[in-house]
């Protein structure tokens, strides 16, 4: 909330002084607010901030905890990131030990919290120095961390030489069985075949007239069976 739309902490309102609608997506200042004046001038001073996701990041052994990389140039290192759950300070932590252990460099690894991006960063003090990502090519691709974090796996980094690479997607920390969920129920309106449709579960009329024209009616209220079963056991909370 800055007329030189800096924003600087000095500008951060605490949450005691505004109250989110969440069914008419607004925001409301209180009156009695501090640094309340600027505000009530304009809304083209304000600057929301909003990271989106569960922000909680499940590593299980010889599923997904695996990390090949290079130090020196056709020399594969496997670090390893311990089992366990984590947020994102300490999953970067957690990184960071893993990548040390395997090789002489140090690293300090970021998360962007606008993109949702994380990156591997390492200042190269030890081997060639290089630091090379085997996204793909390495011996451990199939238990790798990359899909969690958020790095493509068609392809190795190409250029070996930089000291930080960031990942190709955004990584929210959403649990995978909520993402397949998703995934499910959003693949249904797409899943079109030969038949105009008649491959989905929630056909609930057809008729057809002529030798090739149907006509469908859905049920779009129903859930595939397995997006349902996954849901059930999530609970809906609302803050």
């Amino acid at each position: 909330d800055d007329t030189s739309r800096v924003w600087g902490s000095d500008f951060l309102k605490p949450a005691a002084d505004y109250l989110i609608h969440r069914d008419k997506g607004e925001l409301q200042l209180f009156p009695l607010a501090t640094k309340g004046t600027i505000w009530k001038e304009s809304t083209s001073n304000i600057k929301l901030a909003y990271t989106a996701g569960y922000g909680i990041f499940q590593i299980i052994d010889g599923v997904n905890d695996k990390i090949d990389f290079e130090e020196t140039t056709s020399t594969e290192l496997t670090a390893t990131v311990a089992e366990g759950l984590y947020n994102v300070a300490d999953l970067l932590t957690a990184l960071d030990t893993a990548l040390d252990a395997a090789g002489e460099s140090t690293h300090a690894c970021t998360y962007d919290y606008w993109e949702s991006k994380f990156s591997l960063v390492s200042d190269r003090s030890g081997g060639t120095p290089i630091f090379k990502l085997l996204t793909t090519g390495g011996t451990n691709v199939g238990t790798s961390i990359w899909r969690t974090i958020g790095f493509s796996t068609l392809a190795d980094v190409a250029d070996a030489d930089p000291a930080v690479h960031q990942a190709d997607n955004s990584a929210l920390g959403i649990p995978a069985d909520l993402e397949e969920a998703v995934l499910e129920i959003a693949l249904r309106i797409y899943q079109m075949t030969p038949g105009f449709g008649g491959a989905r579960f929630d056909i609930v009329t057809q008729s057809q007239s002529g030798s090739h024209g149907q006509v469908y009616r859905y049920d779009e209220n129903r859930l595939p069976r397995n997006a349902l079963a996954t849901l059930k056991r999530f609970k809906r909370l609302e803050v």
